[in-house]
């Protein structure tokens, strides 16, 4: 874990959104596990922000296209 730029404790929130079949949360989520952090699980896609809002995630890794919407919503 050294190689992240991060520091990552058990104290660590994260929202996982995608499905756990899509290798990239699969991947996230196994190094949440690992590192101890507590994952949330947003069933229903739509409502992400308000789970954001509920979770309030320490941390959280998506997709380029997850970031894209984002980015576009606050424009």
């Amino acid at each position: 874990h050294d190689a992240l730029p991060i520091s990552v404790t058990d104290q660590d929130k994260s929202i996982a959104f995608l499905p756990l079949s899509h290798v990239f949360e699969r991947t996230w989520s196994y190094f949440c596990i690992f590192m101890g952090v507590q994952i949330y699980v947003n069933l229903r896609p739509l409502e992400v922000q308000q789970t954001i809002k509920d979770v309030r995630p320490t941390l959280m890794c998506a997709v380029p296209r997850f970031w894209e919407k984002v980015y576009a919503g606050v424009q």
